[in-house]
C-alpha cells in the first residue's frame, strides 16, 4: 500500500513521463486506501512542482468498508474547496458494482453541491452491466465516463455523454474544444 511519500514520488514521476512525452495535463482518478487523507493535495503538489496540470479526484468505492467510502468523499471535498481551479473538476468514483446506492447518491449530491463532475469507471466488464441503469438518472453533461470498454452496455445513457475533442494542445490549454463528439441511440460517436 501506498503512503504519501510515495504517493508524492509516484505522481512526480508519472508528471514527468507525461511532459517528456508532449502531455502538459493530466486527468487522475486516485485509489490509496491506507493513505486517503491529503493525498489528492500532495498528487497536485508534486505535478505542479514539475510543471504539469492535473485534475484530480479520490476513487469512492465500498471496498474498503463504509468508512473508507466516507473518507474517500470527505478526500474529494477537501480537495474541491481547497482550490481556485479553472479547468475540470471531479468527485471520483469506482465503477457501480462497488458503490451501494448510498455511496453513489453521495458521489452525486457532493458534485452537485461543489459544481463538479463525476468521474466514474463504466462497464469495464460485464460484471458491470447494471452501471447504466443506475446511471442513467444521475448522470450529468459534466461527468467523465472512464474506461467504458462495454459502452454497449451503457447506451441508454447516450443523451448525457460527451467526449471532447482538441485540435491541438494549444486549444487544450486555452480550454477551447474543436469538437464534441456525442452519443446518440446508442450508435457509436457521431461529429
Amino acid at each position: 500500500a501506498l503512503d504519501l511519500e510515495m504517493i508524492r514520488w509516484s505522481a512526480k514521476l508519472g508528471a514527468l513521463e507525461a511532459l517528456e512525452r508532449g502531455t502538459t495535463a493530466i486527468v487522475d482518478h486516485h485509489a490509496s486506501p491506507k493513505a486517503i487523507e491529503g493525498s489528492l493535495a500532495v498528487i497536485a503538489d508534486a505535478c505542479r512542482e514539475v510543471g504539469a496540470r492535473i485534475a484530480t479526484c479520490y476513487e469512492v468505492t465500498d471496498r474498503h468498508g463504509l468508512e473508507g467510502a466516507k473518507a474517500g468523499l470527505a478526500e474529494n471535498e477537501r480537495h474541491l474547496k481547497s482550490l481556485d481551479l479553472q479547468g475540470p473538476r471531479y468527485v471520483g468514483a469506482h465503477a457501480c458494482f462497488t458503490l451501494s446506492d448510498e455511496t453513489l447518491d453521495a458521489v452525486c449530491s457532493l458534485a452537485s453541491e461543489l459544481d463538479a463532475g463525476v468521474h466514474i469507471h463504466v462497464a469495464e466488464g460485464p460484471e458491470d452491466v447494471e452501471a447504466g441503469r443506475r446511471l442513467e438518472s444521475r448522470s450529468r453533461g459534466s461527468w467523465l465516463l472512464a474506461h467504458a470498454v462495454h459502452l454497449g452496455l451503457v447506451d441508454f445513457m447516450a443523451e448525457n455523454v460527451a467526449v471532447r475533442a482538441w485540435r491541438s494542445p494549444d486549444e487544450l490549454r486555452a480550454g477551447l474544444t474543436s469538437e464534441t463528439i456525442k452519443f446518440q441511440d446508442g450508435q457509436d460517436a457521431h461529429k
